[in-house]
């Protein structure tokens, strides 16, 4: 690791390299096909997830030796040529072998296998067993040996059980734990042990139960069964789990199953929601706790590991145009992967083999595109009307100008998550028609405390976020050129209620607006064929399970009920595969908006899951459409 100065001159080639011939015109809208992104444990390949062009979902493998690539797929072989299905998850075995987890037509979830060093060109992979729904729960490096749950069907009480497996032979399998029920969910120690499984029941509150080594038997522990278990450290009796904050400052803590309590925090904060922004990273050999990926505004990481403090650094000097996120090594930790994030075009993803002083670009997680087409993004804070500090990210158009309308996007769950400075196909396509873009981190992004938090239980509280945006409006206007009269606004999920809303909450204040997957009644859905209220159904406007607004103040943030006050174009789909009352709620609200006299489309149905918008040509044929709504209103 003390010659650098090859990577270092590779980076910095590969980062000033003109872009050669002209750029696609799809190229922008390309979401990227590569996801899970893993290394063997002796760093001789790497294997991803890769979405194909018909929107399965395939085994990539580089094998980083010979320079040589291969694809694998799960096959349904009673289906003949139709037989091709999803791949889910995988893991590497040993130095060759991979198993995984795909999707079947019946709702099975089948065991698959593939050995890496023998694939070539297209392959199908192998099954392992395709009667059942499977889980994969923990690869044992080293060995022939995994561990699954298999579960009955989706929905249906039955059989759970925990098994250990060998590819060498996965008709045998013997059970680690078997209980009744709908599902099951365990954690292994980093000895591979199993120590914590959470068996999930029909109408029952889920609870924990841990495995005493000393007596073999299982018992109930005082976990929050809400809360997320991330994995055991190098201690067999401690987990990091995330902690809200119900009782404590939010974050990362130690939880110990042998004394059945909360111990110290890794990481925490009073107001700043860790528990959702960090992420631990361990070790694959031994299981130490080795650093955290911190999703912030910006997306960075931070190593304990004095090895991956260096690699860290090495990298770093070598691309310093990006931030750089080490996502996976090998055991000896010569070779590592790593993501260069940069806010002006997609993601990439580079080998880097630092024994040999070489780097291997492998792909990129979007379209063939340069950064001189593309939109410069930046990021902008403002006070709102309350004098609380804001934070949003602004992209503009190449070839700028006065009085540039402007797209605001609302992302999906806007409560529990946060947006970054980061690559954003729609983004940049907005910015290719002429029009400036904005998202927002406004007041109750990520379930924020202090200054940021929403009190749910004034009527007034889940509208800050629609005046933040109005705010953010205003200063966009009066700084960066923005014509407050061109305003759209495009929200996904929950977010989608915020676009729609916010156009009956501020009327005329729009030119158009655009939701999917959205709430428009707030008082309940159809379940099973009752309506449930929403203190039952859940609130999806928030990211809390109860809420003291009575039914009528509730009733009263819904877009069904508030149509009269708007006069904003509206622009509504779902997805082909939403839940039916999600379809059924756009389909009513379209039907009362025209009625009212508004202008809205028939709901356009794209080939997609509720607002999980994955397939390359299913996200191009929907943007497309916007972009001739956009243009329509905004130009």
């Amino acid at each position: 690791m003390t010659s650098k100065a090859p990577i270092l001159y590779l980076c910095l080639l590969l980062a000033f390299l003109p872009s050669l011939g002209a750029q696609k015109p799809d190229a922008i809208l390309d979401l990227g096909r590569y996801r899970n992104i893993k290394v063997s444990p002796d760093g001789s390949h790497i294997a991803a997830t890769y979405q194909s062009d018909k929107g399965y979902v395939r085994l990539y493998v580089r094998d980083l030796v010979r320079q040589k690539t291969a694809y694998a797929f799960p096959h349904d072989v009673t289906k003949g040529e139709w037989g091709e299905r999803s791949l889910e998850n995988f893991a590497w075995i040993d130095d060759e072998h991979i198993v995984g987890i795909s999707s079947w037509d019946d709702g099975n979830k089948a065991l698959v296998f593939a050995k890496a060093s023998s694939l070539s060109g297209i392959e199908p992979m192998k099954v392992l067993d395709a009667q059942g729904v499977y889980r994969l729960i923990d690869a044992i490096p080293g060995s022939p040996e995994f561990i699954v749950a298999k579960l009955p069907p989706s929905g249906k009480t039955g059989n759970c059980a925990i098994l250990r497996l060998s590819i060498e032979n996965p008709k045998q399998s013997e059970a680690l734990f078997e209980c009744e029920g709908t599902g099951i969910e365990a954690l292994t120690d980093r000895g591979h042990r199993l120590r914590l499984v959470k068996p999930l029941r029909e109408k029952q509150t889920p609870e924990w139960l841990a495995h005493d080594s000393d007596t073999g038997q299982w018992s109930p522990i005082r976990l929050s069964p809400w809360s997320t278990v991330y994995g055991f450290d190098a201690d067999p009796s401690r987990v990091l789990v995330a902690q809200g904050f119900e009782t404590q400052a939010a974050g990362i803590y130690y939880f110990d199953i042998e004394k059945d309590k909360l111990l110290s925090a890794l990481i925490a904060d009073e107001a700043k929601p860790m528990h959702k922004i960090v992420r631990p990273v361990f070790s694959r050999k031994g299981g130490q706790l080795v650093g955290v990926h911190i999703n912030d505004a910006t997306l960075s990481s931070k190593w304990l590991d004095p090895i991956l403090q260096n690699l860290q650094r090495n990298i770093d000097t070598a691309c310093p145009n990006s931030n750089n996120r080490i996502l996976d090594w090998d055991e000896a930790r010569s070779r590592v992967v790593v993501e260069r994030i940069y806010p002006d075009r997609p993601h990439q993803i580079f080998a880097f083999d630092f024994k040999n002083a070489k780097m291997d670009h492998l792909f990129d997680l979007g379209g063939d595109v340069s950064p001189k087409q593309t939109a410069p993004q930046e990021s902008f804070e403002f006070e709102n009307r309350d004098g609380v500090k804001l934070q949003g990210f602004l992209t503009l158009p190449r070839k700028s100008k006065k009085n540039i309308p402007l797209v605001i996007v609302v992302r999906n769950q806007p409560f529990s998550s946060l947006d970054h400075l980061q690559w954003h196909s729609d983004d940049q396509y907005y910015a290719s028609l002429g029009y400036a873009t904005m998202r927002l981190n406004f007041s109750g992004s990520s379930e924020s405390k202090g200054d940021l938090e929403i009190d749910w239980t004034s009527p007034e509280g889940p509208l800050k976020p629609i005046h933040d945006i109005v705010d953010s409006i205003d200063w966009l206007a009066q700084n960066k050129g923005i014509d407050p009269r061109k305003i759209g606004i495009i929200g996904y999920g929950e977010g989608g209620w915020i676009a729609t809303y916010a156009t009956a909450a501020y009327p005329g204040r729009f030119a158009c607006a655009a939701s999917n997957d959205a709430m428009y009644a707030t008082m309940g859905h159809l379940i099973d064929g009752e309506t449930e209220p929403i203190h039952t159904a859940g609130f999806r406007l928030s990211a809390y399970p109860k809420t003291e607004l009575s039914e009528d103040q509730i009733k009263k943030l819904a877009p069904f009920h508030n149509v009269s006050k708007m006069s904003t174009p509206l622009f509504l789909s779902y997805g082909t595969w939403s839940q039916p009352f999600i379809k059924e709620d756009t389909q009513r609200f379209a039907q009362i908006a025209a009625d009212a006299g508004l202008e809205v489309n028939k709901p356009f149905e794209g080939a997609w899951w509720e607002s999980h918008i994955t397939n390359n040509a299913a996200f191009a044929s929907y943007q497309k459409r916007l972009g001739a709504f956009l243009k329509k209103h905004l130009d």
